[in-house]
């Protein structure tokens, strides 16, 4: 494995949008799980329902399904219905709303791209990983591509990178050069490997 380091090349990582959208989908799942672990508990508690009528309950209450109460609900059955019905509501609108965002912001398909690349890269061996996709960089990565030499480009910064893909089809990892993991992520089996 050879490496070449652009002289352009910045200590930084930029952050991604992705693990922003892996969080607010855990917590959406979550809120829903925790919505019928109350209704359940709530109706098993209050209106002495066996655990399976009382989670039966909650979740034909929480899809809205309406298919009609398990047993007579007594008044404050009723009420805390009505409360779980809202709570459900409002939070199956953030997890729409949620995974909505990550689909049309494009972070889906980054996602599916980022296994590809993985997927390419991993398939490679005795590659070169072109450190720095700057000035020089760029001139580097255009005769690799130029010459099919088989090269991984590990760059940090967008709009560098989106320069250098302007070349052709070329795999890369967005990352910080100088950390180990990512010279994984690009193909290297460590140093001088």
């Amino acid at each position: 494995m050879r490496f070449f380091r652009s002289s352009k090349f910045r200590r930084y990582r930029l952050p991604s949008q992705t693990p922003l959208y892996q969080s607010r989908l855990l917590k959406a799942l979550s809120l829903i799980l925790l919505v019928a672990a109350i209704g359940t508990i709530g109706y098993y508690l209050l209106e002495d329902w066996s655990l399976l009528d009382s989670l039966y309950m909650t979740i034909i209450t929480m899809t809205t399904v309406g298919y009609g109460e398990t047993h007579p609900l007594t008044e404050t059955g009723r009420i805390f219905t009505m409360g779980l019905l809202i709570m459900s509501i409002g939070i199956a609108g953030y997890a729409v709303s949620t995974l909505a965002g990550f689909i049309i912001e494009g972070e889906f398909y980054r996602v599916i791209q980022g296994r590809r690349m993985d997927q390419r890269i991993t398939r490679l061996s005795n590659h070169i990983i072109l450190c720095g996709g700057g000035h020089t960089g760029r001139h580097i990565a255009e005769e690799f591509y130029k010459t099919q030499t088989p090269f991984v480009l590990v760059e940090h910064n967008d709009d560098t990178l989106e320069q250098v893909l302007t070349i052709g089809d070329l795999l890369y990892v967005q990352g910080d050069a100088t950390l180990d993991e990512t010279l994984r992520l690009a193909g290297s089996n460590g140093p001088g490997g």
